[in-house]
């Protein structure tokens, strides 16, 4: 048995390169942890379909973890094993807050991004993770009965993002808050 039993890694900016691929020698390496009995899994920010489209067919691949840590699918299925969404109601709640900021604001439900526009900061985001929108008024959304969002980002100024990291994390205790790119911040459900 190997000293390690498992390699886990974050994507953008560690594992991906500049132009948001896994290079051939980084794959040679990845390999060599599985077939050395490593378990190799992606663990990312970015919702299931992007990480797979990112992995493409990797072989040494023995899982994934999805919108930091809401969810965990088994690899190459996609089958979800485990999926913590935030509820509806706290989702509604949340948007409305939100939307008083000015902030872009990203919902994900279903594996599927969810605009209300398409401005400047989603053509970047929807360009860097190579994930095609669907656009949907939110609280049409967020009331029509749909399943629970997974995670919901919203993208802003580095200092407005700086304030409302602290302040959101004290309004939401049920949600957990993360600052993962200087513009981006992310609400999943705690646990």
């Amino acid at each position: 048995m190997p000293f390690y039993q498992l390699v886990a890694m974050d994507l953008d900016g560690t594992l991906l390169s500049r132009d948001t691929i896994i290079t051939s020698r980084t794959q040679k390496a990845l390999q060599d942890c599985a077939d050395a009995g490593i378990k190799v899994i992606f663990a990312s920010g970015r919702m299931l379909s992007s990480i797979m489209r990112v992995a493409g067919n990797a072989s040494y691949l023995a899982g994934v973890i999805a919108y930091n840590g809401a969810l965990i699918a088994e690899w190459p299925s996609g089958r979800i094993v485990r999926e913590r969404p935030i509820p509806n109601a706290t989702a509604r709640r949340l948007v409305a807050d939100l939307k008083k900021s000015g902030v872009h604001i990203n919902i994900y439900i279903n594996d599927t991004l969810y605009l209300e526009e398409f401005n400047e900061a989603a053509r970047n985001y929807c360009r860097n993770t190579v994930v095609e929108p669907s656009f949907a008024k939110f609280d049409e959304l967020l009331h029509r009965g749909e399943p629970n969002p997974t995670k919901i980002l919203i993208i802003g100024l580095p200092e407005v993002l700086d304030v409302m990291t602290e302040e959101y994390r004290d309004r939401y205790p049920e949600l957990h808050v993360t600052k993962s790119r200087p513009y981006f911040l992310e609400f999943t459900a705690s646990g």
